[in-house]
Order: structure tokens, then C-alpha cells, then sequence
């Protein structure tokens, strides 16, 4: 392929930005002239091109971001057709690479690129090396003026201005909150006749023919109806959770479990709503009855009480209103210490309480909802969320038991101190943001509160 040098990279625009940047600036790295309208022609010269003389005279790989995003996009579906018809015009093998980089079902694959073999991008560095080995493997060429070189240069032109690092230290905040397990598990042997199913009011689990808790004997005795104990293990839980431990990997996934079905028992008793993911994993949410005023105090980064929304509405044009509802789901672990991953979710309603059934229609309103929203209003509203969990105290207790065994959770995450700070730019608001925003009018009384110091 003597004039056909460029790896050229189609993606979803704005959507899938960040990882199309992510990947050319890794290629060019390594050598190859990598176009993108993120980048533009990197490892060569570097001006605007027509698309689709690239595609059809230049390119050596057409490779595909196939997202959600992309996969229903006119302006990428067009240029994977160009690039078909390019394939088959100059019978170029494998010129369509495709990278799967989210969960988009194959069975929703579009037609254009249902038949090609996708690389699994779910890891984006095995999925980088596998990329790399099958341009290897199909000759496309490298430039020995392009490298890291190239992508430094590129980077201190388009990124660095106004960016500096200053000699100061700088906290980060986690979505890990630390918790605090019960010293002691128990483990116990029950044998009679079955009559009903036992029930308990905490959480409890059955492994090999065993009954797996938290609770004291007492505790477990009041919900065995017509079964009776025939022995009980009290095991330190450190012993129980020990990497020595055979059956570590079992006995973690039972306090798992325990841990799951205690936060679930939590958030609904405080007020919140459950709604199942996809996956089936359950996310809680506010509602205008648990939530009726939505502005949330807690103690800012800095320190200070301020506040944020955590439900509010859009008035459309057609003057109905969508609602938007923070949510929050929690995922346990064990090692290497005691955690719940707390992770933020938005869903909307038409009523403040009854979610959507569409998940495409959500998708679309996350977008439009969410887009102005950086890392610092997830992670306030997930900070508010835990304050408003713990009712203003410093931590909550999930209960495991019907008397004193809780698992507790610090209400606020695990930091991290970097010795140095990256000072950016303030980001502006595009062009697009303030076109878009101006399709959604008349923010009522529950839009999203901004984060503001409260009187005490």
C-alpha cells in the first residue's frame, strides 16, 4: 500500500471524544499517522483534509469506535459506507477494523459492520494490543518522523497553554467509603422439619447446607420457626476473610452478599426508590416524596457546609416537564480493605416518581441533562447523597443483625493526597451547550441547585 499510510479514526463526535483522542495520541506514539477530527493528522502534516478523500485514497485502516453512540450516528454510519465501498473497490482485506468499547448488544450491531469481527475494547489496553499486533501483521506503514515526539509536540499546542503544575498538594477524593465489620461471623447447623421458610428481618445467607450470619444464636432461633440449631461456629472475620483461608474467594462473596442486602434494606428504610439496571444490579434513587425540598447540605472538599441538588425538572417547549432523579448504587468489597463503591446514576420521570421504561429515551435525556456536569458535580451529589444516607452524622450503620452487629459506613470516601497540583484553565461553555441548553426552557423551583455556602 505504497500511498495509503494514514490509520484514519471514525467515531461518534462529541460522545465518544475521549477515547478516540486517547487511542490516536497511543498509535501515533508508537509510530503511525493517525487521523481524527480530535486530533487531525498526526505523525504528517497537520491541516484539515476532506473526510472522504482520506478514506477513499489514503487510508491503510479505517478503524471504527462502534459505541451506542456511533452505531445510530448519520455522519459515522456514512463514513463506514465510504469506507466499504473503498474495500471493495480497491480489494483492501480487513480495511474496516471495528473496536467495541461499551456494551452495545450484537444483535443491534448496524448492518454495515454486522458481518466484520470487532476488537474488544472493554480493556483498553489488551484491546490496544490487539489492535497494534493486527496492523502489524497487515503491513500498514510507520513514519520514522512520527512517535512520541510528535504527540508531545502536538500536546503543547493543543493542550498544555494554561495548564501548569505548582509545587503544592492536592486532595482527591475517591468513591470508596471505608466500613467497619462486625469481629465476629457465624456460622450454623440446623436440622428439623421444614414448615415454612425461615425468615429474619437481617440479612442472612445458606452455604452448603449451612446458615451464614452476622446474628448471635438467640437472634437466629427467633426465625427458624419449626427448625432447631445442631451447632454453631463463631469464626473472627478476619480469619474468616484471610488470604490463608481455603475458601476465601467463597467466604468473600457471602459477606458480599450479606453487605448487598444490607445497604438495599438501608436505602429503601431512609425513603429511596429501587430501580434495576440492565445488568439486574439495583440503583436507588430520590423522589419528590423522599426528597421534598432537593437541596442537600453536607460539607464541601473545602470543608464548608454548602449544597447541591439532587432532583430537578426542565420545562420543554411542549411544556411538560421532565424530572431528573440523582441515583446512587453501591458495590461491596472485601480487600483490600472493607469498602462500598458508591457510584452516580440520573433517571427521569414525568411525575418526580414514576421512572421512564425507555432506556433509550433516558439515554438521550442523560445526555442533554448531564453534559455540563464535570467531576466535581458527580462527586458532590454523591457526597450529599451519603450526608443525606447518614442523616448528617458522620457515618451509617447497615444492619446485620437484630441487636448491635452493623457494618459501619464512613460518610465521607477515602482521599488521596497528590504532592503536586495541575492547574487548568477554566472550561467555557461551546457553542453547541448554549444551542442545545436553549431548546429546554424555564427552569423550575427543583432545577439542579449550584453548590453554595448555607448559613448554619
Amino acid at each position: 500500500m505504497p500511498n495509503r499510510t494514514i490509520v484514519f479514526v471514525g467515531h461518534a463526535n462529541p460522545e465518544d471524544n475521549t477515547f478516540a483522542q486517547w487511542l490516536s495520541l497511543r498509535l501515533a506514539s508508537l509510530g503511525y499517522q493517525v487521523w481524527s477530527d480530535v486530533t487531525k493528522l498526526l505523525g504528517g502534516e497537520d491541516f484539515w483534509r476532506d473526510i472522504e478523500l482520506i478514506i477513499r485514497n489514503e487510508a491503510a485502516k479505517y478503524v471504527y469506535v462502534l459505541s451506542r453512540s456511533s452505531n445510530q450516528k448519520l455522519g459515522t454510519l456514512q463514513e463506514v459506507r465510504v469506507a466499504n465501498a473503498t474495500a471493495k473497490r480497491d480489494n483492501l482485506r480487513d480495511f474496516v477494523i471495528p473496536l467495541r468499547i461499551d456494551g452495545l448488544p450484537h444483535d443491534k450491531i448496524n448492518i454495515e459492520i454486522g458481518r466484520l469481527n470487532a476488537i474488544e475494547f472493554r480493556d483498553w489496553a489488551l484491546g490496544l494490543t490487539q489492535l497494534c499486533e493486527k496492523l502489524e501483521v497487515d503491513g500498514v506503514p510507520r513514519n520514522p518522523l512520527s512517535g512520541a515526539e510528535t504527540v508531545r509536540h502536538w500536546w503543547d499546542r493543543e493542550c498544555a497553554p494554561g495548564r501548569r503544575v505548582t509545587g503544592e498538594s492536592e486532595v482527591h477524593y475517591s468513591n470508596w467509603y471505608p466500613l467497619r465489620l462486625p469481629p465476629y461471623i457465624h456460622r450454623y447447623s440446623v436440622m428439623g422439619l421444614v414448615e415454612g421458610e425461615p425468615r429474619w428481618k437481617f440479612p442472612t445467607r445458606w452455604h452448603e447446607l449451612r446458615l451464614v450470619s452476622f446474628a448471635s444464636e438467640a437472634e437466629i432461633e427467633s426465625g427458624l420457626g419449626t427448625l432447631r440449631l445442631d451447632g454453631t461456629e463463631k469464626l473472627k472475620i478476619t480469619d474468616f476473610l484471610s488470604r490463608e483461608n481455603s475458601k476465601r474467594g467463597e467466604n468473600r462473596d457471602l459477606v458480599i452478599g450479606l453487605l448487598r442486602e444490607a445497604w438495599e434494606q438501608y436505602t429503601l428504610a431512609r425513603g429511596l426508590k429501587k430501580f434495576e439496571m440492565a445488568s439486574g444490579r439495583p440503583m436507588f434513587y430520590f423522589d419528590i416524596d423522599a426528597l421534598p425540598n432537593p437541596n442537600v447540605s453536607f460539607l464541601s472538599v473545602n470543608g464548608t457546609k454548602t449544597y447541591r441538588g439532587l432532583m430537578g425538572y426542565k420545562t420543554r417547549k411542549s411544556g411538560l416537564k421532565r424530572h431528573w432523579h440523582f441515583a446512587i448504587s453501591a458495590r461491596p468489597a472485601v480487600h483490600p480493605q472493607p469498602i462500598l463503591q458508591v457510584r452516580a446514576h440520573v433517571l427521569f420521570s414525568e411525575d418526580g416518581r414514576t421512572i421512564w421504561s425507555s432506556a433509550a429515551a433516558m439515554h438521550r435525556a442523560r445526555r442533554s441533562q448531564c453534559k455540563n456536569w464535570w467531576n466535581d458535580d458527580w462527586r458532590d451529589r454523591i457526597l450529599a447523597s451519603m450526608a443525606w444516607l447518614a442523616e448528617g452524622g458522620e457515618s451509617l450503620g447497615l444492619t446485620l443483625s437484630a441487636g448491635s452487629a452493623n457494618a459501619v459506613v464512613a460518610a465521607r470516601p477515602l482521599e488521596f493526597v497528590s504532592p503536586v497540583t495541575l492547574v487548568e484553565p477554566s472550561a467555557a461553555r461551546s457553542e453547541e451547550d448554549v444551542e442545545e441548553a436553549s431548546e429546554e426552557e424555564d427552569d423550575g423551583p427543583f432545577e439542579e441547585a449550584e453548590a453554595a455556602e448555607v448559613e448554619p
